[in-house]
């Protein structure tokens, strides 16, 4: 469960990184 909660962070952390790439 601890493991779904990380991955889903880096995710989000990603898409952080990388939104402000497409504009």
């Amino acid at each position: 469960m601890v493991m779904v909660v990380g991955l889903a962070f880096i995710r989000y952390f990603l898409f952080l990184l990388l939104l402000p790439l497409e504009t």
